[in-house]
């Protein structure tokens, strides 16, 4: 769980959920100044609500690298302030 952090000035991203994760959840917290806010891998399960995303080149990232795996999210309540919400690579 990443929980009420705030996370700035990283050129890669904030936070990486890593291919396989179960159940993580991002929660409260505020992403600025990042490559990506969230970068979700393949077969990902990721929750993440309730933070704010702003200045960041990407706001949430979704990476395929194993082609035929799925990444799975849920966003709730999450404000974004940038050049792009969501990418899909």
């Amino acid at each position: 769980m990443v929980d009420q952090c705030i996370v700035h000035d990283i050129s890669d991203k904030g936070v990486s959920v890593g291919e396989g994760a179960l159940d993580v959840t991002i929660h409260g917290s505020v992403f600025y100044n990042c490559g990506a806010g969230v970068a979700v891998k393949d077969n990902s399960v990721a929750h993440i609500f309730n933070n704010t995303i702003v200045a960041c080149e990407v706001g949430i990232e979704l990476v395929e690298k194993i082609p035929d795996l799925e990444e799975v999210m849920v966003i709730r309540i999450t404000t974004f302030c940038g050049k792009t919400m969501l990418r899909f690579i």
